[in-house]
């Protein structure tokens, strides 16, 4: 509804409507959409914030001003990133004091700008002043509602602890690598590889109609862009690359300024024939088609999306893991799975603390990433003998966990992979694989788990009674 009605205000009704259907038919949208999380809830905030102050910076109007302020105070008692939009705030308001733009003495006044006094740079730096207070003090009120008065000391810790966290980093993946520091270039990356191929081409539409002079009046232009440049600026600098979420908030922003594609089509003077006219419609017709072939194939693991510029979500785990995958939602993809396959049990090593077996999947553990300790405690053993021995592994778990200079699952690089289960669960098939069973048992055993290392080493034998590592595991279990 935001989108369509402030794109109705910039680019007319066609414009609107293509901006609102890159909105809905994006698939990180989507995905975030149906997450108990808070970064969708503070996209909107912050895009609400700065669409009020615009219809504020147009019109004075009390009601668009104390609108800006449940935004602004919504967004932070949603997430301790909306302080993003601190700089954005003053960035604007800079560019409106710049303009030469009368700006009200009572920001709070509905009379029209030429009665309302502040002629004066100084008059309007103190008018744009009292309206950063007023919108100050009604966002703190909201999130004095939110969290109460006993609440604000966990509040102000809870922001203290994000400043902290991304200071000092966060373990991450990106093409191979991991990192705690992370890459500058992490959410630039994470963006061109998750977003829909048809609005990737839509976007350099727009830049190109820009540079060639399809521009909005420059105060529109400066309150879509400012908000777009400040975050991308500060996640270079964000050291916790751990998913294209915290990249959210320009979405928006950059969805209203493509609609100048179909906005900008339609009006007389824009320097094109009608024949030019209508070849952009079908272009843009062809994008649209694309990005809903590709949310459509890509339902209901939109999480996982990954365009097909680098070869879809089968290849999404070879670029980007953490959040950028799987959320836990990929568990159900591998109950599913095992059913159509009529397997009993598996051999599953999964991230986070989203246990498998919460959705029916019956397992037995082996080591992952996350918060393990209830699953590793588990006994369960995959009966023996079994008419197909299925191992599924999270792809963090493939290429994050570290073991010397490897990984845990590095053995598994040449195997083939026989299932994808949600894109985040990497399935092979070890049916009377003696040196995989002995690899297994290494793993449990560096893991601290003997009763699982015993038996898997005991498989391992009886499929292949000279198998080397099998027998040194079961030499060390004996030891002392």
């Amino acid at each position: 509804w935001a989108i369509f009605r402030w794109g109705r205000r910039l680019v007319g009704a066609r414009g609107a409507l293509l901006s609102l259907a890159l909105y809905v038919l994006d698939p990180n949208v989507v995905a975030h959409s149906c997450l108990v999380t808070t970064d969708l809830g503070v996209t909107f905030f912050i895009f609400l914030t700065v669409y009020a102050l615009w219809c504020w910076a147009a019109r004075s109007s009390p009601p668009s001003l104390v609108a800006a302020g449940l935004g602004l105070g919504a967004a932070f008692a949603s997430k301790s990133t909306a302080f993003w939009i601190v700089p954005v705030l003053v960035i604007l308001g800079g560019a409106l004091l710049l303009s030469g733009a009368p700006i009200p003495t009572r920001p709070w006044s509905t009379r029209p700008r030429a009665e309302s006094g502040g002629e004066t740079r100084r008059g309007r730096l103190g008018a744009l002043i009292l309206a950063a207070a007023i919108l100050a003090s009604v966002a703190f009120l909201v999130v004095l509602c939110v969290y109460g008065v006993r609440g604000l000391p966990e509040y102000f810790a809870g922001i203290l602890r994000g400043i902290t966290h991304s200071a000092s980093g966060h373990s991450a993946y990106l093409l191979g690598e991991v990192s705690d520091g992370g890459w500058w270039y992490y959410f630039l990356s994470a963006f061109l590889v998750k977003t829909p191929p048809g609005t990737l081409l839509i976007l350099a539409l727009a830049v190109a109609l820009t540079l060639r002079g399809l521009r909005l009046p420059p105060r529109n232009e400066i309150v879509l862009w400012v908000p777009v440049l400040v975050v991308i600026a500060i996640t270079c600098l964000w050291k916790v690359n751990i998913g294209l979420r915290h990249l959210l908030p320009i979405y928006p922003f950059l969805f209203l300024a493509a609609g100048r594609v179909m906005g900008g089509a339609q009006r007389p003077g824009a320097g094109r024939s009608g024949h030019g006219a209508l070849l952009l419609r079908g272009i843009v017709m062809v994008c649209l088609a694309w990005n809903a072939v590709e949310a459509a194939m890509i339902v209901p693991y939109h999480l996982a999306y990954f365009n097909e510029f680098v070869g879809g979500p089968r290849n999404g785990h070879l670029y980007l893991l953490n959040s950028n995958l799987d959320w836990g939602q990929s568990s159900k993809a591998l109950r599913r799975y095992i059913e159509a396959e009529k397997v009993s049990a598996v051999y599953c090593a999964f991230t986070g603390s989203s246990d498998p077996s919460y959705f029916g999947v019956r397992y037995q553990y082996v080591p992952g990433i996350g918060n393990f300790e209830d699953a590793a405690r588990q006994t369960f053993l995959v009966p023996e003998p079994s008419r197909r021995e299925l191992l599924a592994v999270s792809a963090m778990a493939l290429h994050f966990v570290r073991l010397g200079p490897g990984t845990l699952y590095d053995w598994l690089r040449e195997r083939p992979v026989i299932a994808m289960p949600g894109y985040s669960y990497l399935v092979y098939d070890i049916t009377g694989d003696a040196d995989a069973h002995a690899r297994l048992a290494q793993l449990y055993f560096e893991s601290h788990l003997r009763l699982l290392a015993a038996a898997e080493a005991r498989r391992a034998l009886g499929l292949d009674p000279g198998n080397v590592l099998a027998r040194a595991i079961m030499e060390r279990l004996a030891g002392p």
